[in-house]
């Protein structure tokens, strides 16, 4: 038997081998968030993927790293959980006031990693609203604090880079729910800040920018807004200009949250205010913790934006018309295929907006883009099949994962946007990739896990990837 018995006792992230003749790599598996946009979400098809690092030692990467630009995969699997459940709720809570939020910024509320491979994607903010076109940049901390990574020797790397006066950012608390590395849940309001005021506040030294932080986290900078929370549910009391006091809802001491510091506070909630645990209750900004979705702007909207000077607005207005649908902007989506000047990112969602809605020039623009001589094109066009149910992506998608000749993250990109598609075809094309006599996989037993006990370790020939359950998309379509 190819690969050998399976570690019973192995922790949760561990590394585990995961080769397919020609698309070799090493993978932690992780549990894909499964909030997809909208507009293709599929609720009860939730896909187990992993997360991809190189074939080489972990410590072999560092050595080749510059000394200040190394975060630990650990380190920086924790930061993309983090953001993805932040971003996660962000979503929700849009949702739930009114909002038509798409994940703008791909890859935001998920955390698959492409390391061989390294895509440069347009700076935008994470969300994006379909009726209202404002958009959303959420933080999910693990503390507490309105701050954000800020850059002083690269301007598109600064705090605010891509971000528009009136987009705003979202605070939420995460906190990990359980053993998992990638289970985190809210732990606090989403508190939402328009991005002018932090700015004002910047501006004016009402922030602070931190020093460097170490190796281990990219040495990167932050800036912070100073805040204040409230410990546990509470009812405020007292507000002066000294401070605020809030007492506790169960009873106890009161809370006191001192306004007049060296950076005045403003107060947040007043007299009478219930505030919940973990709610920041004075800042140097407004945060508030609601919001109303204004009037629809119409398709005229998105199509304006196509012709903005600002990369950031032009790709989120083909994206957007993808999603919300079109009936008088082809011939502007079209335009932005034919300008050579055009951000291949723009393209590649303007034909993906076309495509979409059954626009001949965007597939034709697509399947180009799957041949590009740039691998990091490749990849994106496959990321982006994938988000475009049907025949033809998907006979695009078992092309490129059938193509030996080409980089084996493109086919293991293939290979995982197959997972979205829950067709025969797609398990098919799956199956004959994996059943090969070659074929060598640990597969993690961890307690928990959604495929734990599930998966067929018996197997005579291979090690395989069957879950044991009926209805799954792989039960029954595997040699096993």
């Amino acid at each position: 038997m190819v690969g050998g018995p399976v570690n019973r006792r192995r922790r949760a992230g561990a590394r585990v081998k995961y080769a397919v003749p020609g698309i070799q790599f090493s993978s932690l598996w992780l549990n894909e968030l499964g909030n997809r946009s909208p507009a293709f979400a599929s609720p009860e098809f939730a896909v187990d993927i992993p997360l991809r690092i190189n074939n080489n030692q972990i410590k072999d990467n560092a050595a080749s790293m510059p000394p200040n630009n190394f975060k630990s995969d650990e380190s920086f699997l924790k930061k993309l959980a983090v953001g993805a459940a932040g971003t996660t709720a962000a979503m929700r809570r849009l949702s739930a006031m009114g909002f038509k939020p798409i994940e703008l910024e791909r890859g935001s509320s998920g955390f698959k990693i492409w390391k061989t491979i390294k895509i440069k994607r347009v700076r935008v903010p994470d969300i994006l609203c379909l009726k209202s076109g404002w958009r959303f940049e959420s933080r999910g901390k693990t503390k507490l604090e309105i701050s954000m990574s800020h850059s002083t020797s690269d301007p598109n790397r600064a705090w605010d880079a891509g971000m528009r006066a009136d987009d705003f950012v979202v605070i939420v608390l995460c906190e990990q729910a359980s053993d998992s590395p990638v289970d985190w849940q809210p732990a606090s309001p989403l508190h939402f800040i328009r991005v002018d005021a932090m700015r004002d506040a910047y501006r004016n030294g009402a922030a602070k920018i931190t020093a460097p932080k170490g190796v281990e986290e990219g040495s990167e900078i932050r800036v912070i807004w100073p805040s204040a929370a409230a410990n546990e549910p509470s009812v405020g009391s007292e507000v002066t200009a000294k401070g605020l006091r809030l007492s506790p809802v169960g009873g106890g001491k009161p809370q006191r949250c001192m306004l007049n510091r060296a950076i005045p506070l403003i107060p947040l909630c007043g007299v009478g205010d219930t505030v919940a645990r973990n709610q920041i209750v004075g800042a140097v900004v407004p945060a508030v913790l609601s919001l109303s979705c204004p009037a629809d702007v119409g398709e005229a909207f998105f199509t304006d934006k196509l012709s903005s000077a600002a990369l950031s607005e032009r790709y989120a207005g083909a994206k957007a018309l993808r999603f919300r649908g079109f009936t008088s902007s082809a011939a502007d989506l079209r335009a932005r295929l034919a300008d050579d000047a055009e951000d291949i990112y723009v393209k590649l969602e303007a034909s993906a907006a076309l495509a979409a809605h059954s626009f001949v020039e965007g597939w034709d623009y697509l399947e180009l883009s799957l041949f590009s001589e740039f691998a990091q094109v490749q990849l994106e066009t496959i990321i982006v099949l994938s988000e475009i149910p049907g025949a033809r992506s998907q006979a695009l998608l078992i092309g490129a994962l059938g193509d030996s000749s080409r980089h084996e993250e493109i086919r293991a990109g293939a290979a995982w946007a197959l997972g979205e598609f829950h067709t025969d075809d797609a398990a098919r094309a799956l199956a004959d990739t994996f059943d090969q006599r070659s074929l060598e996989m640990r597969i993690p037993r961890l307690s928990g896990h959604r495929f734990h006990g599930k998966l067929d370790t018996q197997s005579a020939g291979n090690w395989t990837l069957i879950p044991g359950q009926p209805g799954h998309l792989f039960q029954g379509k595997l040699d096993t």
